[in-house]
This record gives structure tokens, sequence and C-alpha cells, in this order.
């Protein structure tokens, strides 16, 4: 089970183009609010580009995507374990890009 789940994180996060969205992870009025606060940051960044909530969720993912990290904390004795497989897990996914 803890392999899977290595596994599925490993190739989770080697793929730099994916980004897993959850639609219910925020309620329709908390996203708006979120999206309008960050229509001056994307104004400055692309003059060109309007305000519509397409372009500023696209906006905000790419930065979620470009901002997010993720620390993976194992016991010792797990990764001591399972070191081989995270290994091939890892340049399995890279062989997938």
């Amino acid at each position: 089970m803890i392999l899977v789940l290595v596994v599925t994180v490993v190739m989770i996060l080697s793929c730099s183009g994916v980004i897993l969205q959850v639609s219910s992870l925020f309620p329709r009025d908390e996203m708006d609010e979120i999206l309008q606060e960050l229509a001056p940051a994307m104004k400055k960044e692309f003059p060109r580009l309007p305000p519509t909530n397409e372009n500023l969720y696209s906006y905000y993912m790419t930065r979620v995507k470009w901002n997010l990290h993720v620390a993976l904390c194992f016991s010792p004795v797990i990764i001591a374990v399972y070191r081989p497989a995270v290994i091939a897990a890892h340049l399995q996914a890279e062989d997938l890009l």
C-alpha cells in the first residue's frame, strides 16, 4: 500500500505539466474573491490579456503550479525498504514525459 502511494506521488510530481484540480476545494464565492485579488497581478504581468474568469483561473493555476512546494516525509525504515522502488518509479515516470 505504501509502495503504491509512493509510486503515485513520484509520478505526479515528476510530470511537471500535470496539474491536479479539486473542483470543490473552494466554494464559488471564495474562488471569485481569489480571482479578483489576482486581477491586478495578472494585468501587470499580461497587460493585453482581458481579466475574464477563464484567464484569471488559468493565471491562478499557473502560479499554483510554479509556487507549490511539496515535502514528503517518510520514516527511515520505509525509505530503506522502498528506496529501490521509489528510484525505479521516478525513472519510469521520466520515461513517460
